[in-house]
């Protein structure tokens, strides 16, 4: 059997590891950076995170008939472009694999921000995990075994370490890791805090913290975007391989 011919194209960091991951399946893949057109027509593409709708107008002419378009988080926009050419798409991040495998990667990511901007080491010291879902349980169990004394703010109480339902102050805590992707540290929560805190907010942009007031009151707060693309990019480039391969295999389209 043929395998498809895949360009990958984006700036991406994860890009050139998940081109190398595809070719170890058997496809034939080219990782293309910065160029605008492909050596040949496709039937597959892979880009990265949120393609512009003027990237892909400019891939189109290459596209084959009944393609597939593989994209991180593609907007409607995208959608309708490439429905109109007869192309689908693939939106390789809604895959609850990745989902996972991901939460872990941005739990070793913050780990390695906490380490690195904290005056202390974990061992011992308070942290406050809010949130228990695919990244704040690994974060948890990971700042656990490094010695930390974590408590988790979760609704559902967890089996392994001290739980609260909500957080009346955050006074105790001396590393905070937000995951949830909701206003939840407001002024009147961070009022509360101390001087030496570390803030990392790890949900998806705006994030769950009052940045405005940590800048004006000079605590330690940041927002912590693509952990798995920042720390990890090979894993993280594999893991979206290893899911396009799985996707191509139950569709039929190889």
């Amino acid at each position: 059997m043929t395998m498809p011919y895949i360009p990958v194209i984006g700036t991406d960091c994860r890009l050139p590891y998940l081109a190398d991951a595809l070719s170890t399946f058997g496809y034939e893949v080219t990782y293309i950076r910065d160029m605008p057109t492909v050596p040949r027509p496709f039937s597959i593409l892979v880009l990265g995170l949120r393609p512009t709708p003027a990237e892909l107008k400019k891939l189109l002419p290459f596209a084959e008939s009944h393609g597939l378009i593989c994209a991180g988080l593609p907007s409607k926009e995208i959608r309708q472009l490439a429905e109109s050419h007869g192309l689908a798409v693939y939106d390789y991040m809604k895959d609850p694999t990745v989902a996972i495998r991901n939460g872990d990667i941005t739990a070793e990511g913050a780990l390695a921000l906490a380490l690195t901007h904290s005056p202390l080491v974990l061992q011992n010291t308070p942290v406050l995990v809010i949130g228990c879902g695919r990244c704040g349980a690994p974060l948890a169990k990971k700042c656990h075994l490094l010695g930390a004394n974590v408590t988790v703010c979760e609704k559902n109480e967890t089996a392994n370490f001290p739980t609260i339902q909500t957080v009346e102050t955050l006074a105790p805590y001396r590393i905070i890791f937000n995951t949830v992707p909701y206003l939840l540290l407001t002024a009147e929560l961070l009022a509360t805090a101390k001087d030496n805190v570390l803030i990392l907010d790890l949900a998806s942009a705006p994030g769950g913290t009052d940045f405005t007031y940590c800048k004006e009151h000079r605590i330690h707060a940041m927002l912590c975007p693509s952990l798995p693309a920042r720390f990890a990019p090979q894993t993280a480039g594999q893991i979206l391989a290893e899911s396009i391969h799985t996707y191509l295999c139950k569709a039929k389209i190889i």
